[in-house]
């Protein structure tokens, strides 16, 4: 499926990631959202099917609580991809709010990552406010992106 010209809109997080503001983009995905949609559905389009090749080759799987670093290659430079596992979703495309478990176990990942500066966006996790994200990954240098 080729996205739409509206889905292939860079967001401000994605901006950030290309124009060296963070270190790293967190981006969710599913174990039922097959191709993927939303950020990393951009991302994967935008790095030519890099997170797909590893969801087909069961490298990665989207199950609640799974941490993947993928460090993606495009032209002469490197790009630090941080996917978190976010298990089912009702409806392919639809974001919910991330389970607090799941981002404690993303919070444990980057603490010990200790990049200086990490994207994330609002929509992606499915909150409204920044004090949510701050709060549940104080001590996380976030970027944060509606």
């Amino acid at each position: 499926m080729t996205p739409t010209s509206s889905e292939l809109e860079i967001s401000s997080a994605e901006q950030a990631l290309f124009s060296g503001q963070v270190q790293c983009l967190i981006a969710t995905f599913f174990q039922n959202e097959r191709p993927p949609r939303g950020l990393i559905g951009r991302l994967d389009w935008y790095f030519q099917g890099a997170i797909s090749n590893q969801l087909q080759n069961g490298a990665i799987s989207g199950l609640p609580g799974e941490c993947v670093y993928l460090p993606v290659q495009k032209n002469q430079a490197t790009y630090h991809l941080l996917l978190l596992g976010c298990g089912e979703t009702k409806t392919p495309g639809q974001r919910l709010t991330v389970q607090p478990a799941q981002v404690q176990t993303l919070k444990k990942n980057l603490v010990s990552l200790k990049w200086k500066s990490v994207g994330i966006s609002m929509e992606d996790f499915g909150v409204k406010t920044q004090n949510t994200l701050t709060s549940q990954l104080e001590g996380v240098p976030l970027w944060i992106s509606r």
